[in-house]
């Protein structure tokens, strides 16, 4: 399982790299390339910024799931070697 949750921290750092590269290209290409003078240049801004939103808000939720399975794996290790300690004394 930790597996997952490692391979999980590392899809959401590419994610926000692709997002950083896309979001310099596309910042570009508003203001000095050919979208500058695009009559939709406020949707693509618009579309872009909500893009940018929900991923990371999405992202956050995926962390923050990731931090609580964390958590309660350490929990589930301590109540066990608990367990364990109480067992040996019976």
């Amino acid at each position: 399982m930790r597996f997952l949750v490692d391979l999980y921290r590392w899809l959401i750092l590419l994610v926000l790299a692709f997002g950083l590269i896309g979001g310099v290209w596309l910042g570009t290409a508003l203001m000095f390339g050919p979208l500058a003078t695009a009559p939709q240049r406020i949707t693509y801004i618009a579309i872009a910024v909500g893009v940018a939103v929900t991923t990371i808000l999405g992202l956050g939720v995926t962390a923050t799931f990731i931090s609580i399975h964390d958590r309660l794996a350490d929990i589930a290790d301590a109540l066990n070697r608990a367990a364990d300690r109480d067992r040996g004394s019976l």
